[in-house]
């Protein structure tokens, strides 16, 4: 199968996510583009993939413009095709922000119009080594009002990958019992 994983990533962590699915994805014998879409130019030719996978993160919490303009001008072809969305969040990392992390991906649906028959909601990093002083300081606050780590001098991450790959198995058994979504 021919899969596109096109994602957008503000701090890298999403991109770091993007990688490793397109890694166990390979592993499995399938093709696959990882594409960033940032850097997608207007020509792109999204129309050899039999199926896609959309990655975005949230930050001042919504996911990326350049995706949810990606997903617009092709929200006709993912139609078409059998597709998957992941949603990257701090959200997604604690028990009682998760009804917060599964808005965010009925806001990205509603805002684009596009409906992904597979979802997931997927913690994301705390990247205190990228932040300007001020953001540091305003994500040292709130996690330590989640009892998250406060240690600024490192990156700390919450991404479950095993979650992440049952979700990408998953997604590849659909395509295999539903072929005609992905011819």
């Amino acid at each position: 199968m021919r899969l596109l994983i096109a994602y957008g990533s503000t701090e890298g962590q999403t991109r770091k996510i993007a990688r490793a699915a397109a890694e166990h994805l390979r592993k499995q014998h399938h093709e696959v583009q990882v594409v960033d879409c940032a850097d997608l130019l207007t020509d792109f030719d999204i129309f050899p993939f039999d199926a896609a996978i959309i990655a975005a993160s949230v930050h001042q919490w919504q996911h990326q413009t350049e995706m949810v303009e990606f997903v617009i001008k092709h929200k006709d072809w993912l139609a078409d095709k059998l597709t998957a969305f992941i949603s990257v969040s701090l959200s997604a990392a604690f028990e009682e922000d998760q009804a917060e992390a599964e808005l965010y991906i009925d806001q990205f649906i509603d805002e684009t119009g596009w409906r992904p028959q597979h979802t997931l909601s997927l913690a994301g990093a705390l990247r205190y080594k990228k932040y300007d002083f001020m953001r540091r300081w305003v994500m040292r606050f709130m996690a330590s009002a989640k009892g998250a780590p406060t240690d600024t001098s490192k990156d700390h991450e919450y991404t479950d990958w095993d979650q992440l790959y049952a979700f990408l198995d998953e997604f590849v058994a659909d395509a295999k019992e539903n072929p005609r979504k992905t011819a």
